[in-house]
């Protein structure tokens, strides 16, 4: 199979050659869309409403060009007219204020009436009617400045934000009470390894946020793909796109269209919530592994819009027909976010293991090269000046099992278990752009 005819095909056709890799723009652009999309369409499930917005974070070394992958989304989603892009820098306090929309009658006290109403519009609706939702998206070339240095506080509270439903209440200290009605938070910023480590604690692995996170790992294209001259937008296809961004603005900001799965969609997606269990193997993606298929869900409402807005825009602004995601739209969704767990783990580095990670990628590597079980006394001697005492190692190889890198066989000892990722269910690489399928594709 070819790309899909999308937006997104269009997007990347419209960035050209880059020295930013493809997946750092194509995420940029998933969290753009997420981000316009709000509250418009969503899906049902159970007693949750799916919304589309994303908590993405590009981690690379700094020559990889986050920032421009992330400028040119930005810039794209203001120039259609977009309004919610947040301050670079902020603090818990002052993005909850903004979210509450007070600002807007400072900027109203300092400026005339009908320039307030210009720059202004749509918070000054949403003042109108206090019960209006509040949507959101920071995106910051540098997560840090945005964040702040291990901030766990405004961490945690966006982690809140994610998903919730109703009025978010807050107690800003001798200020009046911050209420943010029905937020829907998007998130979008660009990491080093270093700053990554500055702006999250290491016990912000078990926090809800970094559950909530997807983590786009890539490195440097290098000195190949350098381009003295790049060329100049397409102006033809800037202009599709912004028409198709403007769009959807143009709908109720809280017209919550529900997706519905067809037949087919809707069986693929059973099938793989119940055998993607642990997507992520890596300990520290236990909670994220917990939420693969909410993030998977919103990434299915993203790829749905993505193709109608080319194949059938007259079916995606028509409320009295419904929307329908279909199988390809679950493999296409499926394949990006897979595509992007295979190096989850490395996008973390070292950042959030445990004292003993170092020890457990010793038992892997050993287990990997024995074509036999290794009894447990032996791992025991090939580890013991790591380890304080053998119950650690019980532990250890617990974790191990649980994580489906290794298994015991009956009294033999342990064993590697293959990682068949080439083989992987429910993905057509042929989907992504060239590069992606040449980065990480496995062999």
């Amino acid at each position: 199979m070819a790309p899909p005819n999308t937006l997104s095909t269009l997007y990347l056709d419209f960035i050209g050659k880059s020295e930013a890799p493809i997946i750092l723009h194509r995420w940029s652009f998933m969290s753009m869309l997420g981000a316009v999309i709000g509250r418009r369409f969503i899906f049902k499930h159970g007693h949750s409403t799916i919304r589309p917005n994303l908590y993405t974070v590009l981690i690379a070394e700094p020559a990889s060009r986050k920032s421009t992958a992330i400028k040119i989304a930005k810039r794209l989603a203001i120039d259609a007219g977009y309004k919610r892009c947040t301050a670079d820098r902020t603090t818990k306090e002052g993005f909850l204020t903004w979210m509450d929309g007070t600002h807007t009658e400072k900027e109203k006290s300092k400026k005339g009436e009908d320039q307030t109403t210009q720059e202004f519009g749509l918070e000054l609706l949403q003042n109108l009617n206090v019960d209006a939702p509040r949507e959101a998206w920071a995106a910051a070339d540098e997560l840090y400045n945005f964040l702040g240095m291990r901030n766990i506080d405004f961490i945690t509270m966006l982690g809140e934000l994610w998903d919730y439903e109703g009025v978010y209440e807050y107690k800003i200290r001798n200020a009046k009470d911050v209420r943010v009605p029905y937020p829907a938070v998007a998130l979008l910023g660009g990491c080093t390894y270093e700053t990554f480590s500055l702006t999250f604690p290491p016990e912000a692995i078990g926090t809800g946020f970094m559950s909530r996170a997807i983590l786009v790992h890539c490195d440097p294209l290098g000195d190949t793909h350098k381009i003295t001259w790049p060329k100049p937008p397409d102006e033809k296809k800037r202009e599709i796109i912004l028409l198709a961004l403007n769009m959807i603005m143009g709908l109720e900001a809280d017209s919550e269209r529900e997706f519905i799965p067809d037949s087919e969609a809707m069986q693929l997606l059973d099938t793989i919530y119940m055998t993607t269990s642990s997507a992520v193997k890596d300990q520290r993606f236990t909670h994220y592994n917990s939420r693969r298929f909410a993030h998977l869900l919103k990434i299915l409402i993203i790829c749905t819009v993505d193709r109608l807005l080319v194949e059938s825009p007259e079916t995606l602004f028509d409320p009295s027909v419904q929307i329908f995601s279909t199988r390809d739209d679950v493999i296409f969704a499926n394949t990006v976010l897979s595509m992007t767990e295979l190096s989850m783990p490395r996008a973390l580095g070292e950042f959030g293991s445990s004292k003993y990670a170092k020890v457990q990628n010793k038992i892997v590597e050993m287990l990997r090269a024995r074509k036999v079980p290794v009894q447990f006394n032996d791992i025991w001697q090939a580890v013991v000046k790591d380890m304080d005492k053998i119950s650690d190692l019980v532990i250890q190889m617990q974790a191990l099992v649980a994580a489906g890198l290794v298994i015991s066989v009956d009294h033999k000892g342990y064993t590697y278990v293959e990682q068949h990722h080439s083989d992987m269910l429910y993905v057509d690489w042929d989907l992504l752009h060239d590069q992606e399928i040449r980065l990480y594709k496995p062999h």
